[in-house]
């Protein structure tokens, strides 16, 4: 992960994840929680994912229903849940 400094780009992947949070946190941008999404799942933060997704439903988007509804088949929300 990415992101643009006055120096050129650097690698960090909490620093990448800054400004599509915040977009979407403030603006709700469809593109940047789906980015957040799959950046919360590669990073194994399953209930961020979640609440993202969750949060995206409404928009009546296959694949993001898609999304909710594999978390729910695998168990993943109970499993972190839990833990």
């Amino acid at each position: 992960m990415m992101y643009l400094t006055d120096k050129g780009l650097k690698e960090d992947k909490v620093k990448s994840a800054y400004w599509p949070n915040k977009s979407f946190s403030n603006f709700k941008i469809i593109e940047c929680g789906e980015w957040l999404s799959i950046f919360y799942i590669q990073n194994k933060n399953y209930n961020k994912a979640y609440e993202i997704y969750s949060q995206l439903k409404y928009l009546n988007n296959h694949a993001i229903l898609n999304s909710l509804g594999t978390f729910h088949k695998k168990g993943i929300i109970l499993l972190q849940i839990s833990i």
